[in-house]
């Protein structure tokens, strides 16, 4: 199992307003047809339109975690 981390464009950590403008953008691009989601398959960092929108980014690491830990 790879964990992931949601953080900021450049790296930091994300902020309440941040995730919540995230979420909110999220559902916007849910309008067009769903093109927001499916750019991030076509985009080289993979990320969509709201991560854009947000200045937001997914990390994984490929640290394997042992069963029942979460890693925040």
């Amino acid at each position: 199992m790879m964990s992931s981390r949601l953080v900021n464009a450049d790296g930091s950590r994300l902020g309440l307003f941040r995730a919540l403008w995230r979420f909110v953008a999220m559902w916007l691009t849910l309008l067009p047809l769903g093109l927001g989601f499916w750019s991030g398959a076509w985009n080289k960092q993979g990320r969509t339109w709201y991560d854009r929108l947000s200045r937001t980014r997914v990390t994984g690491d490929e640290s394997f975690l042992p069963p029942g830990e979460v890693k925040f």
